[in-house]
């Protein structure tokens, strides 16, 4: 149980930094591709967020969640060797469901660094991040906050079916 708890904990701080350095990072690409002028060709969401904390070896630049990180993975080893099959898969769906918390959050923290920058770009210069509506459409897209015309169309279909 104490190898679990301390999981637990350290699956909740690295909750805690995603979400801080994802709105960071969502922050700083929206001003980037602002200023930029790259429009749809760069894709900070993978660049910064993606690939710096999610994927190694960016990963290893933010390091004490790298190290929580690593340390998770050693005490979910050491838990797999000294439970029953049933009981690993257990532990199995809890890793997997704090995980999947992580990446939510960061990514919505993400999401919102960057409608935050769009705010600012917006209170200063007028209506100037509509320039930046591609990029927030796919963006949203991505996400799975919106869906495609087609994805619309076919749910309106569904529901006229089982209404």
């Amino acid at each position: 149980m104490e190898k679990l708890k301390t999981m637990e904990e350290r699956y909740r701080q690295n909750r805690k930094y995603a979400s801080h350095y994802g709105f960071e990072a969502g922050l700083f690409s929206g001003f980037q591709l602002f200023f930029s002028g790259n429009g749809i060709t760069e894709d900070g969401f993978d660049r910064y967020l993606m690939k710096s904390l999610m994927e190694m070896p960016g990963m290893q630049r933010h390091v004490d969640y790298y190290a929580r990180n690593d340390e998770i993975l050693r005490l979910g080893k050491e838990l797999g060797e000294e439970l029953t099959d049933e009981n690993k898969e257990h532990v199995v769906s809890l890793e997997c469901a704090w995980g999947q918390r992580i990446h939510s959050f960061a990514c919505h923290a993400f999401y919102c660094g960057y409608r935050a920058a769009l705010r600012v770009i917006d209170a200063v210069g007028g209506l100037e991040s509509m320039s930046m509506i591609d990029h927030t459409l796919l963006l949203e897209y991505r996400l799975g906050y919106i869906g495609s015309y087609e994805q619309v169309e076919r749910e309106q279909e569904r529901k006229k079916k089982t209404a």
